[in-house]
């Protein structure tokens, strides 16, 4: 009898790559979460030019897991 193969861990426990996409009330901008050094934090990037990508948080304990924006386009 063949031992099936294990999912690591981490693939089932860790962080996704990006969650919780949304579109600014203006359009311009998408945010979303994702990891900074592990820990998940908000990153916001022009509709436009989405490589232009940037972390506007820097939680580095336990992690941001959701976010909402405001009318005025803040989060």
């Amino acid at each position: 009898m063949t031992i099936p193969t294990l999912i690591p861990r981490k693939a089932i426990f860790g962080n996704p790559t990006r969650l919780e996409p949304a579109i600014s009330p203006d359009g311009r901008l998408l945010a979303f979460i994702a990891p900074k050094n592990d820990v998940l934090n908000i990153w916001v990037a022009p509709i436009e030019n989405p490589k232009n990508t940037r972390c506007i948080t820097n939680d580095t304990k336990r992690g941001i897991r959701q976010f909402d924006w405001t009318y005025n386009n803040q989060i």
